[in-house]
């Protein structure tokens, strides 16, 4: 029972620190019309399950950290765009098999941006 409770103490914690470092990160907004710099990590998730990790963004081009879009509809580059959003979550979605079905790419607000599906 004492060591449960030094886990449980432990993660807490844990889960402080974590939030007190990340969490300002997290929750920052963007306008949909500024051109904003990435925050730097995405939250990815993988389903079933929802184990979440914190992917460091840093080297990741931009077309994997950015959606970018004129007039409504995604363009392929950040010089064509006149809004930029960064991609801060990824819900993965896999079969049984663990093969990729969905993926679904969300924006800070937690706005949906992308959608690729496997065939």
């Amino acid at each position: 029972m004492k060591k449960l409770h030094l886990f449980l103490m432990f993660s807490l914690t844990l889960i402080a620190i974590v939030g007190a470092i990340f969490g300002p990160r997290l929750m920052r907004k963007f306008s949909a019309t500024e051109k904003k710099d990435h925050p730097g990590f995405i939250v990815s998730v993988e389903n079933p399950g929802g184990k979440e990790t914190i992917i460091d963004a840093t080297d990741f081009p931009d077309r994997r950290k950015f959606v970018f879009i004129k007039n409504g509809q995604e363009v392929a580059t950040r010089k064509e765009a006149d809004t930029i959003i960064p991609i801060t979550r990824i819900d993965v979605f896999k079969g049984p098999d663990n093969s990729v079905l969905e993926i679904h790419e969300q924006g800070p607000e937690g706005q949906s941006l992308r959608r690729t599906y496997s065939r």
